[in-house]
């Protein structure tokens, strides 16, 4: 285990809308900004997106589902606004899959946002 010098070095304070990332493979922690809304989302049973990309959003579902999600890169940039309270894995991709005109495809352990647009 570390000792008090090395958990001194390896501490980092959080303010709000920041998050910290400790990978295991090294002993530094590193902070960064996070943009989500969902950051707590496991507490407050809600996803909410208001104008999100929805890059951010299958990033946000992948970790409140702990699903291997994988988004078309034409959709990355779509926004998407919705609010899902005690969501369920099958209503937010339907919900997501009809706004974007994309469909959801399992395969492998994977689940595959393509197709669809945009484009308004």
């Amino acid at each position: 285990l570390f000792g008090e010098k090395s958990r001194k070095k390896n501490q980092v304070i959080l303010e709000a809308r920041e998050k910290g990332t400790f990978t295991g493979k090294h002993t530094d922690i590193s902070k960064e900004k996070d943009f989500s809304n969902n950051a707590a989302s496991w507490i407050s049973q809600k996803l909410l997106f208001d104008n999100v990309p929805l890059k951010q959003v299958v990033q946000d579902v992948a970790r409140y589902f702990a699903i291997d999600l994988v988004l078309a890169k034409e959709l990355e940039n779509c926004l998407f606004s919705g609010e899902f309270a005690n969501p369920r894995e099958n209503n937010v991709l339907e919900v997501i899959s009809l706004s974007t005109g994309s469909r959801v495809r399992y395969e492998g352990g994977k689940i595959y946002l393509e197709g669809g647009s945009c484009a308004k």
